[in-house]
């Protein structure tokens, strides 16, 4: 469901609200503002704790994960190099790749601030074109009076009444458990594919293939569940109805945490035989649709989702032992609460492949890895003519070696997983290409490129909200100064509106952005350039994905468009009778149409890993 703006008036003044709920605050002595409910309550003049976030199964915050490892991984700026060896505190060096000198750790990007877009007129929300057929209605006799009657919709006094904010959760015995659900069926790599070899034990159809080489299906449920799996491959072939597994161990941890008042988080996975899958594949790829049901002890669901195995070719792909692959990982969120775009990325290679070329001297040299989320160019482009932009926010990258047979003879093999972030700032829907680059270089400074892989890509449909307030009805010289802000930063304003300047003010942002809602600030300020008490909105943002065909209700939201709501800011009683100021908040919400079986909003779109020319 929607959630309509919450507006908190500062310390109190009376105001009009539409679109259903909303909450009219009384101020204490002291000018704060106590809430009706925990949705918002005032810390500061303007300032609105955080809506409560709803439920989205598509954006997994991996730390709610029962059982999630904590691998040892560096973190890489963008257009930095890794040496591919493991160092002495179990992470690759982060060096410059020009110069092979160490790099700092990146520190977290501050996003510049917006301009906001003044005029005189305000885009409307467009008409949603709803999925949901209605059903027909029927009128009904009343039946005597009504068994409960709100008094606040009789008696105009509860109005701004204060509620009691509630800072602690209840306990554990006063909780529900939320419903059982099933994020997206995903393919496993990186740290799934390692959880999916502990959960299965080690019993899967090929256990020779490394982990993240394997074809596994994995899926995430928020309560411990049993969970059967069918499916049809691209060609039409049906896969037969399979169980998958779960940890017991997980199991157990879950219940451990929810007893602490936390609901987490479970990973279940089946690994196909390489012999099932091969023959749907090709370059390596197999598209499959599959459906999964889950029952627990709470009850019964089930969701749908195509996704992409890979299984590793026959024969050799040198320099690789095991192939790069490149897999999507939707959005996930940062410690600063923004959302942000992930894609998993994992290859091995031996200890020999450093090229025999008279340029480099194969004694001295080392290896490096760089890596890039590139726009405008493809990878050679990028590599060889520095052509395109590199919009990874940062990357993460975990080295490890194992002992492996190949042709026969014992090699060490260094398996790399790593995480390249995207820009959150980008537009939703972001396309572009994953490029990995492998190279050496001696102690004199000679380079020699090993190979150049990559994908294109196409980011989460992630939407677009245009936040903007009009001026319905200002005093006589009054006007009204708007701010935008997101978790106490303010990111675009302030603007000043009304007077002999523009009537509207508008601030563009993306949902991932916001997560947790935009709050706007409204200060009226009469002729005499006095300010008065200002009114904070709290806009709540909806950051589920556009699938009109979506099976799961929570995805039918995601088609949102926005909402008018109007504002009455009464002045302070000492202006010689000037009336209330009227504003609208207009917001337009602008998400990517997708299909949630082809070709799905929440989801990355990845092509296949080919070779590019160096």
């Amino acid at each position: 469901m929607r959630r309509p703006p919450t507006i908190v008036l500062v310390p109190a003044v009376a105001l009009v609200v539409g679109l259903g709920a909303g909450f009219v605050m009384a101020g204490g002595d002291d000018g704060t503002t106590d809430a009706s409910t925990a949705d918002v309550a005032l810390m500061e003049p303007g300032a609105a704790r955080p809506l409560p976030d709803p439920v989205d199964p598509f954006i997994v915050d991996p730390t709610e994960i029962v059982g999630y490892p904590d691998f040892d991984s560096a973190q890489v700026p963008p257009g930095a190099a890794i040496e591919l060896e493991v160092g002495d505190d179990g992470t690759p060096p982060v060096v410059d790749p020009q110069t092979g000198r160490p790099v700092e750790p990146p520190t977290p990007p501050v996003l510049p601030p917006v301009e906001p877009i003044v005029g005189d007129g305000l885009a409307q929300p467009a008409t949603p074109q709803s999925p949901i057929v209605p059903a027909p209605s029927t009128t009904l006799p009343s039946f005597g009076e009504p068994a409960f009657i709100d008094p606040c919709t009789t008696d105009e006094d509860c109005a701004g009444a204060a509620g009691v904010l509630r800072d602690d959760p209840p306990p554990a015995t006063q909780r529900t458990l939320e419903p059982l659900s099933l994020g997206a069926p995903f393919a496993a790599a990186g740290a799934y594919a390692q959880m999916c070899d502990d959960i299965e034990g080690g019993d899967v159809p090929d256990p020779q293939v490394a982990p993240g080489a394997r074809p596994t299906i994995a899926i995430l449920t928020n309560q411990p569940s049993s969970l059967a799996v069918t499916g049809i491959w691209s060609d039409g072939t049906e896969l037969e109805k399979l169980t998958m597994s779960t940890s017991t161990d997980h199991d157990r941890l879950w219940q451990e945490a929810w007893d602490g008042g936390e609901q987490a988080r479970i990973v279940a996975c089946l690994t196909l035989p390489l012999e099932d899958v091969r023959p749907h594949a090709t370059g390596g790829r197999a598209d499959l649709v599959i459906a999964v049901i889950a029952i627990s002890a709470e009850g019964r669901t089930q969701t749908s989702g195509a996704l992409v195995l890979t299984v590793p070719l026959d024969g050799q792909d040198p320099p690789f032992v095991d192939t790069l692959t490149i897999t999507g990982a939707g959005e996930r969120p940062r410690d600063d609460g923004t959302l942000v775009g992930v894609v998993q990325v994992h290859y091995a290679i031996s200890d020999d492949v450093v090229p025999q070329v008279a340029t480099l001297d194969a004694a001295s040299a080392s290896l490096f890895q760089t890596q890039a989320l590139v726009e405008n160019a493809d990878c050679s482009g990028w590599a060889v003519n520095r052509q395109g932009q590199d919009r990874t926010l940062e990357a993460n990258f975990a080295l490890r070696t194992e002992q492996r047979t190949i042709d026969g003879r014992n090699h060490t093999v260094t398996v790399v997983d790593g995480e390249l972030f995207l820009d959150p700032a980008v537009r939703g829907g972001w396309e572009g290409f994953v490029c990995v680059r492998l190279f050496a270089r001696d102690r004199f400074g000679n380079e020699a490129t090993i190979a150049l892989r990559g994908a294109s890509v196409r980011a989460p449909r992630t939407a677009a909200y245009d936040v903007g307030v009009r001026l319905d009805g200002v005093p006589e010289g009054w006007h009204v100064e708007a701010a935008w802000s997101t978790a106490g930063i303010l990111w675009c304003g302030p603007a000043e509106l009304g007077g002999d300047g523009a009537t509207t003010g508008t601030c563009t942002t993306m949902a991932r952005l916001a997560p947790h809602g935009i709050a706007m600030t409204l200060t009226p300020i009469d002729a005499d350039g006095d300010r008065h008490r200002p009114a904070s909105v709290t806009i709540p943002v909806n950051t589920s994905y556009c699938n009109p065909d979506a099976p799961i209700p929570t995805e039918i939201d995601g088609c949102d468009t926005g909402f008018v709501q109007l504002v009455e800011i009464t002045p302070a009683e000492d202006t010689d009778g000037a009336g209330p100021v009227l504003v609208s908040v207009v917001v337009v919400r602008t998400a990517g149409v997708g299909q949630f079986l082809t070709n799905p909003s929440h989801l990355w779109r990845v092509g296949p890993v080919q070779a590019f020319r160096f």
